[in-house]
């Protein structure tokens, strides 16, 4: 009787926490670029952009639709790691001809971790070389403060 009891409880407790909902690994993501905003030579005046993104940690999938008004068509599309102000490595490639793709977790794991610490950047045929067309950094779509984890070191 007593096994059956502790069976019995042991089902109930995996139940619950099969039960538990998971910690959210998809963020929405967003970003305002405009030409000004371009390291270290502004782009095309009046160029601007935006992207929103659905960056999933988990799996790595970044889905995401951008708008683009200025000169040129978009060749290139990525996320940089970055502060307002300065210039990074492209950490996550986007595709301009797709809404989709697929990149390594970790990569989308530290920029939901701290959007503020990465930009988007549009490159176009014409601004293709030093900088892209337009710039803006990542934020929290729903307008909650990115905090620098403690432990990140850059």
């Amino acid at each position: 009787m007593r096994t059956l009891r502790l069976l019995l409880l042991f089902a109930f407790s995996a139940s619950v926490i099969a039960a538990a909902p998971a910690e959210a690994s998809v963020e929405k993501l967003s970003a305002t670029m405009t030409a000004e905003e371009a390291q270290p030579i502004p782009g095309p005046v009046g160029a601007k952009g935006t992207i929103v993104m659905d960056a999933d940690s988990t799996t790595g999938k970044v889905c995401y639709q951008v708008t683009y008004e200025g000169p040129g068509e978009i060749t290139g599309l990525d996320v940089h790691r970055g502060e307002a102000g300065n210039t990074g490595p492209v950490t996550i490639m986007l595709d301009p001809k797709t809404d989709c793709v697929d990149r390594e977790p970790s990569a989308v794991l530290a920029l939901n971790e701290w959007p503020d610490g990465y930009y988007v950047e549009i490159h176009t045929v014409t601004h293709q070389l030093k900088n892209g067309a337009v710039r803006g950094q990542v934020a929290f779509a729903d307008g909650r403060p990115s905090v620098k984890p403690p432990n990140r070191v850059d």
